[in-house]
């Protein structure tokens, strides 16, 4: 008849009987040579045996006492000892050592401070562990149905049994680990490991319904694997005792990592000398798993590849960066290239006053343009003639049916008044970006745009803007240098670098300045007029082909505008390498300078009425009636008529427009190209975006070239303005000595355990708030960047790297690793190296996220204010969801996916897995002492996941630092360059 839930209990095993026919619920007494249902069961009122035959002791008798007393009390039943083959030793001898030979008894004491607390009086547990069965023939042992590579286990309660557990599939190894502190760390430990752990609570007992706490619930479900780690004890000593433990997985979230702690536990069990001389020689048995190696788990495994896989991935994107640089500057130089001219007909160029909803603003389809049109002698049928766009009360008209030819390897001057188009006109040449409708074509004239084999010997276009925009803690020399490197290909050595610089250097005049910073409007540094050259000398240094400058001789004196009109005319002279179109927008040139150009280019009201040689504006002044007066300046004669001319009429039949068009077949024409002068031209591009493309062409420079030179800038400027890094790193020295001495040594209570955690969740809010610093660093480099990357000195993904480089280590790696440290150790939690690193490593992450999206927000919204709006917005999204504040187990449905995009919810639960592992609370409640895990609290308060590390760790290192990083890279190629 069945008498038990389990099926190891079918009939009970040796020391325990069945009271009422229900379960193994009593202790017997006599020894283990006895059957089991032959035994005498225990009087009630008795804790332990008193009656058990002589050499054996313990809660029920199971446990042989000295090393003789099995092989006496075999022979005080008459059973004879078989006789010895080979000289083996076939004499009993009781094995006092936890390994299992065959059946190996334990008897301990239960140590649990909780369990002990809530169940007063005297709790032991009793234990079999079973290798293999035991011989009656060889041992005289009573037999029973035991299992091989298994383990029993009963708890007792005042000598009552509470409950009994089950376990099958076991192994053992050994460990030199050791679970007492007084114990010998020589001697070791023997680790039993079993699987299927099964448990009965017997009903009525103290434990199981009879008492204030009733653990049935707990106990019948009690599953998963079982370890039971037990010390060696000292074979010289015969009364020595040993500490075990009874672990479970679902036991210890409840009592800790140390399981059921047992102490003064005593091992019995009755083998043959043989057997126990092979076991020693062999290390059979217990030997079987021996070792004490530890495998990686699949997340680890995970981890690391994809870890190795990324710094893989990372060295070789540089060592490929490295050999294009090298194949770069291997590359021969090209013989030169020459000047390239610019003829453009019918531009017009219109913007919307203001936005209008539900209305999006038309494009003209030009995609016909962009195939070659055929050269004829008529410069009229060169290219194809596009009326006009009707313009509505919407639109503004910026420049209007502008048509115009600039050769290769003049000077132009383009003169207007204010608000006459001259910027818009020279912007489109250049091909910058345009809010609005554009529409016409532009070709070039002698040059190809297309880029020849390999690196070019020369930029096509470079544009000076009429704003200022330097690196306010670079030199003027350093800024230049850049300049070069970026502008100039790989191949050009870098001491031609340096003599072009000090070339522009001497030809600017800024030699007295030349190792002065640049300054900003907050920093002291060059004049106005100063850092106009230096603007100029950026463009200067890398020698274009075609230079177009927007009012380069603003805030310019006298004589240092004619220097810089000497540099543009010795350039388009092209005395070093090659000679350069430069179109020059002019406000108001003096007379000197007006003459030193080769073409002036006349606008008025959004048109050119006047495209011609400057000695030639003489005449067609008389022509429009309005005659210059004598030793007056002709081109401030040629502004007052074009503040006073109609541009409309200009361009609308009748003498001024056949005056205007002869001008532009014959202007600047060499002799002998062609019946009209002009040289060959290539096909005619629409204007626009078509035309932005064509000349919008990448940096001169390999990516390798561009990230090493803006990283060098980065930290020379962190190295002259150190006060960004300063505040943060002593920032968070500060405030973690703060945060730590308010958390000081938290104690291991229940108010202890709230503030362990709480240390934690402040941490990550300090280095969300501190990660706010990443919105408006960016967006003060945001101007620099978007202006030098229109100049095509550099690609968005270099400098991202290179900024993102420079801010991770300066303001993100270094203050999270000394904010964390300190309040680590002033905390007091966990001391284990691994447990710090890893603290560590989760808090860099978490604080590289945070700095990322808030970049991200920088990136996509100019308006820093709004982006600060929605960096506040997510920390407090983080704050809410990362698990402190809210219990995510309790959120509904439809808001309970937010966790999973929460970064704090990741970091928190990482690092509070490592350091609540193990951790014991010690408390009193209600003037009951308890001891329990803090995973028993954690899991049901914070929804914390105990082996959730690596898992936290992948997600925040890819899913969110990678990711942040990915669409930054997409947000400033999209969002962080110019429109005008």
């Amino acid at each position: 008849m069945s008498v038990s839930a389990l099926s190891m209990y079918q009939s009970c095993p040796p020391g325990l009987t069945s009271a009422n026919g229900t379960a193994c619920n009593a202790a017997t007494c006599n020894s283990t040579f006895v059957a089991p249902d032959a035994r005498v069961p225990k009087p009630t009122s008795d804790r332990q045996c008193s009656s058990c035959d002589a050499g054996f002791g313990g809660v029920n008798c199971n446990v042989c006492q000295s090393a003789g007393s099995c092989q006496a009390r075999k022979s005080s039943l008459g059973l004879n000892t078989p006789n010895a083959l080979f000289g083996q030793n076939e004499t009993l001898v009781c094995h006092k050592q936890p390994s299992a030979v065959h059946t190996t008894y334990i008897d301990c004491n239960v140590n649990q401070l909780t369990v002990n607390g809530v169940y007063p009086g005297e709790m032991r547990m009793t234990l079999s562990k079973t290798y293999k069965p035991d011989s009656f023939s060889e041992t005289g042992l009573a037999s029973w149905p035991q299992e091989s590579n298994t383990a029993l286990s009963q708890v007792w309660l005042n000598g009552v049994e509470q409950f009994y557990c089950q376990a099958a599939g076991c192994s053992a190894k050994n460990s030199s680990s050791t679970l007492s502190p007084q114990g010998d760390p020589v001697l070791g430990s023997s680790l039993w490991t079993c699987t299927s752990l099964q448990c009965y609570c017997i009903p009525g007992t103290a434990m199981c319904g009879a008492g204030s706490l009733d653990l049935s619930p707990v106990i019948n479900k009690l599953n998963g694997t079982l370890t039971m780690p037990c010390d060696y004890v000292d074979p010289n000593n015969a009364t020595a005792t040993s500490h075990c433990a009874f672990r479970g997985e679902l036991l210890n979230n409840f009592l800790g990592e140390g399981g059921l702690p047992l102490d003064n536990c005593q091992f019995g069990s009755c083998i043959t000398q043989s057997d126990l001389d092979e076991f020693y020689a062999t290390g059979a048995g217990d030997g079987d798993a021996q070792g004490s190696g530890s495998s990686l788990s699949k997340a680890v495994i995970a981890g690391l590849v994809i870890l190795g896989v990324a710094v893989a991935a990372l060295l070789a994107l540089l060592l490929f960066g490295f050999w294009q640089q090298r194949k770069a500057r291997r590359l021969p130089k090209c013989a030169g290239q020459g000047p390239v001219g610019l003829q453009w007909e019918h531009l017009n160029y219109t913007v919307p006053l203001k936005k209008r909803f539900g209305r999006r603003n038309k494009k003209v389809d030009n995609d016909d343009l962009d195939e070659a049109l055929p050269s004829s002698s008529s410069h009229e049928g060169a290219v194809a003639h596009l009326d006009s766009p009707a313009l509505d009360h919407h639109d503004l008209s910026v420049v209007r049916n502008s048509s115009g030819s600039i050769q290769p390897g003049c000077m132009v001057a383009v003169l207007g008044p204010s608000g006459a188009g001259k910027t818009s006109l020279v912007e489109i040449l250049a091909g910058r970006h345009k809010i609005g409708r554009i529409s016409g074509t532009i070709r070039s004239i002698e040059a190809s745009l297309a880029p020849e084999t390999g690196h070019p010997s020369r930029r096509t276009i470079d544009f000076i803007d009429q704003e200022d925009a330097l690196p306010a803690f670079s030199t003027v020399r350093e800024a230049l240098q850049m300049a070069a490197d970026l502008s100039l290909p790989d191949n050009v050595l870098r001491a031609e670098k340096r003599e072009i610089v000090d070339t522009v250097i001497h030809q600017l005049g800024l030699e007295r300045v030349a190792n002065k910073r640049i300054g900003d409007a907050s920093r002291r540094g060059l004049s106005g007029g100063e850092r106009r050259r230096v603007s100029i000398g950026c463009a200067l240094v890398s020698r274009p082909r075609l230079l177009i400058a927007d009012e380069p001789l603003s805030g310019l004196d006298a004589f240092s505008a004619s220097r810089v009109i000497s540099a543009f005319r010795e350039l388009a002279a092209g005395s070093q390498l090659g000679s350069t179109t430069v179109i020059v927008t002019v406000h108001q040139p003096s007379s000197e300078i007006f003459y030193t150009f080769d073409q002036v280019l006349l606008m008025s009201q959004w048109s050119v009425i006047y495209h011609g040689p400057p000695a030639d504006s003489l005449a067609w002044c008389e022509r429009q009636g309005e005659q210059c007066p004598r030793g007056h300046n002709v081109a401030d004669h040629l502004l007052k008529i074009a503040s006073h001319t109609d541009g409309s009429s200009c361009n609308s039949g009748g003498e001024k427009l056949h005056e205007k068009r002869s001008n532009l077949s014959t202007v600047g024409s060499p002799s002998g190209e062609g019946s009209n002068g002009l040289p060959a031209e290539n096909p005619a591009i629409a204007a626009g975006p078509a035309w932005e493309k064509t000349v919008g062409g990448s940096s001169m420079s390999t990516f390798m070239t561009q990230l090493t030179v803006l990283s060098r800038r980065n930290f020379i400027t962190a190295r002259r303005d150190p006060a960004g890094a300063l505040a943060h790193i002593l920032g968070s020295a500060i405030i973690g000595l703060i945060v730590g001495g308010c958390f000081y040594q938290v104690s291991l209570t229940i108010a202890g355990f709230q503030n362990r955690v709480g240390s934690m969740y402040f941490l990550f809010i300090l280095l969300s708030f501190s990660a706010l610093s990443a919105a408006t660093a960016l967006t003060k480099s945001r101007s620099l960047m978007m202006r030098e990357r229109a100049n095509s000195l550099y690609g968005p993904t270099a400098w991202l790297v290179s900024y993102v480089a420079y801010d991770a280590l300066l303001l993100r790696v270094i203050p999270a690793l000394l904010l964390s440290t300190i309040m680590y150790w002033m905390v007091g939690m966990q001391s284990r190296a691994d447990y710090f690193f890893e603290f560590i490593l989760i808090a860099i992450l978490f604080h590289l996220a945070m700095a990322l999206y808030n970049m991200l927000l920088a990136a996509l919204i100019e308006d820093l204010s709004i982006s600060i709006l929605f960096a506040g917005v997510f920390i407090l999204f983080n704050i809410g969801f990362g698990g402190f504040l809210l219990n995510l187990n309790d959120l509904r449905g439809v808001f309970r996916w937010l966790q999973w995009v929460c970064p704090m919810k990741y970091a928190l639960e990482a690092v509070a897995s490592h350091e609540l592992e193990g951790l014991q609370l010690i408390d009193q409640v209600g003037g009951v002492s308890i001891s329990a895990s803090v995973s028993v609290f954690s899991g049901n308060l914070f929804a914390f996941k105990p082996d959730a590390f690596y898992r936290d760790l992948l997600v925040l290192a890819l899913g969110f630092v990678v990711g942040f990083f990915a669409l930054l890279v997409g947000a400033v190629g999209w969002r962080m360059r110019e429109r005008r």
